[in-house]
């Protein structure tokens, strides 16, 4: 026997990704760990091993470092955080630990040096803090042994993980605002050393506006830890680390939008086209270079305009530095962007104020894997690598963080949501035989916190789509500041039945056809009847069209009113996969999913 299997795992995967307050942060999160993976399968692959799953034939990002491409490359995660290898029985696991560690290590120092040393003399022992952080946060663990050609060396890893052996270090003094069970980088206590602790803070933004060319990289209260802020400042030293410039065409560095310019995204394109001068009026109001966001179009000088100050309530809340160069100015300029918001908003209408978060993931993966492996792993490959194209499709409008495997995390406006996670969908069908897949959107407006979004986003993943709908499901919610508003949760097709696919038909005129007092009246009038299961379907489809007749008694009907319910019916009934158990105590009707669709008909009108 010359060759064993290795399965490798890195972490923490949500105590990385998932702490982020802004998208950058989201996508270098995501982007690095998938980066440090890569670097613990460079060295097998250096070492006469193979990687057996994920399939890196077509995978970009792992090409690129191989290769050593420089210049600009590719900008999205795609290895994932656990992988299985055939190596040579001499290799040694420790190696791949070793070279995560000095990437890792690499990487935080192009950070300190360029952005926290030159400041570091003003905290206290913030460069041994720094030291600790970063040599002690990356938690590996691997199994390795001989191959039983039955498929169950799938499960080493879960048993290993049940071995605890990584133990973080215990944070004193005051915690990072991003990740909380971090200290924050000055070394001072708040409560008696709140001057200290400002003077290091204001240092260190001064001196990063400085060297980013941009005052807005660091929140003008914002104390943050060594993860959190490599994260934040990654892209700047990307370069130097990777050896190249994430990029989404292969021409320009990479820029990623925020959550109020995502919701405004199709309202940007409408404005801009219907009332020009207005839209023109208002960004000669703001300097060109007080944005970090992409442009949208060419020509859409729209889009330079910092996301939140698309928005009244962001040009209302704005802080006097994010309006003009000095607090004089500062007032007088919000007066003036209040005015020329709303000479533009009378023409075009007020961009929406939220966005779409999804999140995919593939169903039973690992048993397909244990009778499967090379099917199932060429086909996630496939997959994989047609997710970018995909979600950044015009018609779809988003932006990929992360697509590596059975595993999608996109953020899209919402116009474009519920078709991109349909195509992907189809997309992965087509993958290989038995392939089904969930996922969650989450509808959510910008000043709902990313990491509550994505928390919220997992619940609706797990717990309504795979266990409470049997699987093979969409779950859609509205999340706003005060909680989920609306839940809808449906197989992709059942039968004869699309109900996706009609929500996405539904999307286009059914706040023409119908009131949203209807829906309000069918759950006041008959909730009781109708979540208590009195009802047959048969007789609560003939009280929808009962109601629905009377409601538009009053309008001229210029639609089939038969037709009509029978495609919210589609949305109101519950879609579930036969044999589900919490499907089955679940009510069999509900008018979530038609609200949504109105919700959807409505914002996409607006855009």
């Amino acid at each position: 026997m010359t060759d064993r299997l290795l399965h490798f795992t890195l972490g923490p995967v949500q105590g990385f990704v998932a702490q982020a307050r802004r998208t950058r942060d989201l996508w270098a999160g995501s982007f690095l760990l998938s980066w440090l993976a890569g670097q613990a399968m460079k060295v097998i692959v250096e070492r006469h091993g193979e990687i057996i799953v994920p399939d890196l034939k077509q995978d970009q990002l792992f090409i690129a470092m191989k290769s050593g491409v420089s210049g600009v490359g590719p900008a999205v995660g795609s290895l994932p955080n656990r992988f299985k290898a055939k190596v040579p029985v001499e290799f040694d696991p420790v190696l791949c630990r070793q070279a995560i560690h000095k990437a890792w290590s690499d990487l935080a120092d192009e950070v300190w040096k360029r952005f926290v040393e030159p400041v570091a003399g003003l905290g206290n022992g913030t460069q041994a803090i720094w030291d600790c952080q970063v040599a002690s946060f990356w938690e590996t663990a691997w199994v390795i042994g001989a191959d039983a050609g039955n498929g169950q060396d799938h499960a080493w890893l879960d048993r290993r993980k049940n071995w605890r052996t990584h133990r973080p270090t215990v944070e004193s003094g005051d915690h990072c605002m991003l990740m909380g069970d971090w200290q924050e980088l000055s070394g001072f206590v708040r409560s008696r050393e709140r001057r200290q602790q400002d003077e290091f803070w204001r240092a260190l933004k001064a001196h990063v506006d400085r060297e980013s060319d941009n005052p807005l990289q660091l929140d003008e209260n914002e104390r943050l830890c060594a993860m959190a802020l490599i994260k934040r400042l990654f892209p700047h030293v990307a370069k130097e680390a990777l050896g190249w410039m994430p990029s989404w065409d292969g021409q320009k560095p990479l820029r990623w939008p925020s959550t109020p310019r995502l919701a405004a995204t199709g309202w940007l394109r409408c404005a801009w086209k219907k009332a020009p001068e207005e839209a023109k009026a208002l960004v000669r109001l703001l300097p060109r270079d007080r944005s970090i966001e992409p442009e949208l179009d060419p020509g859409n000088r729209l889009s330079q305009i910092p996301g939140a100050l698309l928005h009244r309530s962001g040009i209302e809340n704005a802080r006097p530095d994010e309006l003009a160069g000095n607090d004089g100015d500062a007032e007088a300029t919000r007066g003036k962007l209040l005015e020329a918001h709303k000479a533009l908003s009378d023409e075009a209408g007020e961009p929406s104020a939220l966005y779409a978060l999804l999140l995919m993931d593939g169903d039973r993966v690992g048993a397909l894997l244990r009778d499967r492996e090379p099917e199932v792993t060429k086909g996630l490959a496939g997959f994989s690598s047609q997710v970018d194209r995909i979600i950044r499709d015009k018609k779809h409008g988003g932006n990929t963080i992360y697509a590596g495997g059975d595993d999608v995390l996109a953020l899209l406006p919402l116009e474009g949501a519920v078709p991109a996670a349909l195509a992907l969908r189809e997309c992965y069908r087509g993958s290989f035989a038995e392939a089904t897949i969930s996922a969650a959107l989450v509808f959510a407006h910008f000043h709902v916190p990313l990491r509550h979004v994505l928390r919220e986003a997992h619940r609706q993943l797990d717990d309504v789509a795979k266990d409470g709908n049997g699987r093979d499901s969409l779950t859609v919610c509205v999340l706003t500041q005060s909680g989920v508003t609306r839940e809808w949760v449906s197989t992709w097709e059942m039968g004869a039945a699309t109900p996706v696919q009609t929500m996405i038909d539904a999307a286009s005129d059914i706040d023409e056809k119908t009131s949203g007092r209807f829906f309000y009246a069918i759950r006041e009038q008959y909730d009781d009847v109708i979540t208590g299961n009195v009802l047959g379907l048969d007789e609560i489809k003939q009280i929808l069209l009962a109601e629905y007749r009377r409601d538009d008694a009053g309008r001229t009907q210029t639609h089939d009113a038969g037709d009509h319910i029978d495609r919210l019916f589609v949305l109101a009934k519950r879609h579930a996969v036969e044999g589900s158990p919490r499907a089955e105590k679940a009510p069999p009707v509900s008018m979530d999913g038609p609200l949504i669709a109105r919700f959807l008909a409505r914002e996409r009108r607006q855009a």
